[in-house]
């Protein structure tokens, strides 16, 4: 399985905290990198190049918003912060999700979903040994589904959507 690497920036070291923790519970990931120092971040980031960067906007020196746009080359980015009304200017830089603190590992289980689905996109697989079914990959789970059950496969942006007769 492939791990992914993170890399947290948070001016608070118990926020840093929070996010490794929530982290922690899955598997693929691991946190490459941590840092209180925006100035120092943005060289860790560019040495360590991170899949998945956790940024906090309010901070000395740089604001995070700041920090996104020095960055040459972009991990997703997942914005972790107190501050609801960056929000727009956020997803205007094309981050991958907002985080409100405290974060609820409900929440946080959200934008983790939303970078695997980034990463591991919905895909179909022909069945070698019998090519009578196929397998779908769909909600992080493979289908075997019979050939003769599919109505028509349709191409949305980056996705294939299988219709069959019941489903």
């Amino acid at each position: 399985m492939e791990k992914y690497k993170c890399f947290i920036v948070d001016d608070e070291p118990l926020a840093i905290n929070v996010i490794e923790q929530h982290l922690a519970k899955f598997s693929q990931f691991e946190v490459c990198g941590t840092s209180t120092d925006p100035l120092e971040a943005l060289i860790k980031i560019k040495l360590l190049q991170p899949d998945l960067l956790f940024l906090d906007i309010e901070m000395p020196e740089i604001t995070g918003l700041d920090l996104i746009s020095s960055i040459q080359q972009k991990p997703e980015i997942i914005i972790t912060t107190a501050y609801r009304e960056y929000a727009v200017e956020g997803f205007e830089l094309n981050v991958l999700d907002y985080l409100v603190k405290p974060i609820p590992f409900k929440r946080f289980i959200k934008a983790i979903d939303k970078f695997l689905e980034q990463k591991l996109p919905q895909q179909i697989v022909p069945a070698i040994e019998d090519p009578s079914y196929v397998f779908v990959k769909a909600d992080r789970k493979t289908i075997r589904i019979a050939s003769n059950e599919i109505l028509y496969v349709e191409g949305v942006k980056d996705y294939v959507k299988v219709v069959c007769r019941d489903r």
